[in-house]
């Protein structure tokens, strides 16, 4: 084998560095009545690899005018879009061309829309009650009221996800409270570093994903279990971002001006997060040979450079140990 897998990145193997062993597991076994029973051996394979971690600058790739808009999400190959202005969520196809539906918000009491999230074919409201408490509201996607609740606040609501079983408000200081959404009670409060003005909230399947307009148009992912910011995407500072969502390959983003922006963003420093902490953890990474099977590896003495030349560029070098029962 000459070429692995690990994602989307490929490392190749250094044909110097290749150490295969049988070893033998334990003591010949013998029987009552004489007889020898042989433990299994392992033929353990050692290669050397090296594979580069790079994806290219961030960049918008499509863009389109959402007349009233506030706030965005993807769910089920569609875009949701809050209109605080005519008291409805605008539906939109992925690609930005046209409005498909929408879903009518007028049988609310609270007009004061903040921001919006949909998950499971039901919507997360959050709406502004007075200057110390926020109301939260699930919504069928006829419009019609399935739950509801209240949260005490200090600050402004700038963004709103459903994320591994909670919810989790975006405070425009970068304080990230976690809800739960049977009783609305908060658990816990995740606390970003202090800038200006934090704005738009999303997921993918392992960070939040948080929007910041302070000096530049950053777009942050978080790891909830420690508050650290993984990786930053910078895109056009002229446009500050008022909320973001991500379909699993990119980011959408919608800006003062109505602009709803489709953006290629660069994660490579986030698929490096997953990959050491994999390693440290378990010690075993699941990669893919060049015959298209996929196999545990045992990894050690691996390092990671990064490349000077280029922003998002690392190498990364590393052991790994592949064992077959004989």
């Amino acid at each position: 084998m000459t070429r692995w897998k690990y994602g989307n990145y490929e490392f190749g193997v250094n044909p110097n560095g290749m150490e295969t062993s049988t070893e033998l597991v334990g003591d010949n076994v013998r029987t009552l009545s004489g007889a020898t029973i042989s433990q299994p051996s392992f033929l353990k394979d050692s290669h050397s690899v090296t594979s580069v971690f790079y994806q290219p600058r961030s960049r918008a790739i499509a863009q389109a005018v959402v007349q009233n808009s506030s706030a965005v999400c993807f769910e089920n190959e569609q875009l949701y879009v809050l209109n605080r202005v005519n008291d409805r969520i605008d539906v939109y196809s992925s690609n930005l061309s046209n409005r498909v539906s929408s879903v009518s918000l007028s049988n609310l009491q609270n007009k004061n829309y903040v921001n919006l999230d949909v998950v499971s074919n039901r919507f997360w409201l959050v709406s502004s009650v007075n200057s110390s408490t926020d109301s939260i509201t699930q919504l069928d996607f006829n419009g019609n009221v399935v739950s509801s609740g209240t949260v005490s606040k200090t600050m402004e609501c700038s963004g709103i996800r459903y994320f591994n079983g909670y919810l989790w408000l975006l405070r425009t200081n970068g304080n990230i409270e976690k809800i739960r959404t049977n009783d609305f009670a908060k658990v816990t409060v995740v606390v970003l570093p202090y800038e200006l003005y934090y704005s738009g909230l999303s997921s993918d399947s392992n960070f939040l994903i948080v929007g910041n307009r302070d000096s530049y148009n950053k777009l942050y992912h978080v790891d909830t279990k420690t508050g650290k910011i993984i990786n930053q995407i910078y895109f056009d500072k002229m446009n500050p971002v008022y909320d973001v969502t991500f379909d699993g390959k990119y980011f959408y983003t919608i800006n003062q001006n109505n602009v709803l922006q489709k953006i290629d963003g660069n994660t490579v420093e986030c698929d490096l997060h997953l990959f050491q902490y994999e390693i440290e953890n378990y010690a075993f990474v699941n990669m893919i040979t060049d015959m298209g099977v996929s196999m545990k590896v045992m990894v050690s003495n691996m390092s990671i450079k990064r490349r000077l030349e280029f922003e998002h560029m690392y190498e990364v070098s590393m052991t790994i140990t592949k064992v077959d029962r004989g």
